[in-house]
């Protein structure tokens, strides 16, 4: 009887130990969140001083097996697996090969 309590305790401080080494990687996680975080806001501000801005790439996503055009952001889109989708970077070269407007377009569209 006297082995398997030593048995217990032994495993027990095992435990412990291990415990103890994770709260330490935890903390040192943490702050290394909390420095790529200031980082990121350091980057976002010296982005927003660049000349001339930073430009986005509009891109407009259709299906293959579809006639839908969507814009990149549309929850249609981004449920679509990339083997079964068309890259277009123009509305225009979309429309001009057949495809309609996706409700997320026809809301911004300009006539």
């Amino acid at each position: 009887m006297a082995n398997f309590e030593d048995n217990v305790r032994a495993s027990f401080m095992v435990a412990k130990r291990e415990i103890a080494g994770l709260k330490a990687m935890v903390s040192r996680l943490k702050a290394d969140i909390h420095e790529l975080s200031e980082m990121n806001g350091k980057l976002i501000g010296s982005l927003s001083r660049v000349p001339g801005g930073v430009k986005k790439v509009s891109r407009f996503i259709a299906g293959k097996s579809t006639d839908l055009l969507h814009d990149q952001g549309c929850p249609f889109a981004k449920r679509m697996l990339p083997k079964n989708t068309l890259v277009f970077r123009s509305k225009r070269v979309a429309l001009n090969r057949g495809y309609r407007l996706c409700e997320c377009l026809k809301k911004y569209r300009k006539d």
